[in-house]
């Protein structure tokens, strides 16, 4: 059974800075959806839509990928 709840960093959500937040996408039926803030942070083009993390050469400027993964799990 998969987890009704995946990661997403959207395009359509950019921020004036050129970032978009990741948020958390829970679907508890097939009608309804509810978004949970991560408050994490990143460019959409440094987010891995297939495995749903992100991407191994993110510039520093927006923090260290494999912390920010590990963050993700974690929440």
């Amino acid at each position: 059974m998969r987890l009704p709840i995946k990661p997403l960093c959207e395009q359509k959500r950019v921020r004036s800075d050129g970032t978009s937040m990741i948020f958390f996408q829970y679907c508890y039926d097939a009608d309804h959806k509810t978004f949970l803030n991560t408050e994490i942070s990143i460019p959409p083009e440094w987010w891995n839509r297939q495995q749903l993390c992100v991407k191994e050469n993110l510039p520093p400027d927006y923090g260290n990928p494999e912390k920010i993964n590990e963050e993700l799990d974690r929440q």
